[in-house]
């Protein structure tokens, strides 16, 4: 008896630290927010978003390289990344709720380079996201990122666009 209790014991905190370590889903999606994209690419989208944001938070940029786009990484290998990066956040994200996915037009008037071979296709969320601050208090902003679908992939660039904060 006495050893089936430690194996559980052991078989319980094992467990919890490996859900402590797993990223917790911090990003729903609005009704219709997806109409865009791909049918079979639609909840890979929102895992690879909340899997970004955790690890943004946590500031695990080993983990933040893996997700990033080819742009964002600026042909630097993880461990050159790794050295040269550093996150600032200001405050958690408790929440990031998908408004709008579509793709992005590149044209001539655009300042951003054309796609490089190899970085996919271009697109552009939007939503709002609520954050707590370091005192405490919460707010909720309008926030866009890039997003790039790559072989079936999503790949976010490093750091959302504040647009404009709301009450």
């Amino acid at each position: 008896m006495k050893f089936a209790l430690i194996i559980f014991a052991v078989i319980t905190s094992s467990i919890s630290l490996q859900a402590q370590s797993m990223p917790r889903n911090i990003v729903r999606a609005k009704p219709n927010a997806l109409v865009n994209v791909p049918v079979d690419k639609k909840k890979k989208l929102v895992e690879r978003m909340s899997q970004y944001l955790y690890y943004l938070q946590t500031k695990d940029l080993k983990k933040l390289y893996e997700l990033v786009t080819i742009r964002t990484r600026s042909g630097l290998s993880k461990e050159e990344f790794i050295k040269v990066s550093k996150v600032e956040t200001e405050g958690n994200i408790i929440w990031f709720r998908i408004e709008k996915v579509q793709k992005a037009k590149l044209d001539q008037y655009s300042d951003e380079p054309p796609p490089q071979p190899g970085e996919g296709e271009k697109w552009f969320v939007t939503g709002i996201e609520k954050r707590m601050d370091l005192k405490g208090k919460t707010q909720k902003f309008d926030v866009g990122y890039d997003v790039w679908l790559t072989n079936g992939e999503w790949y976010i660039n490093r750091g959302g666009k504040l647009l404009i904060g709301i009450e």
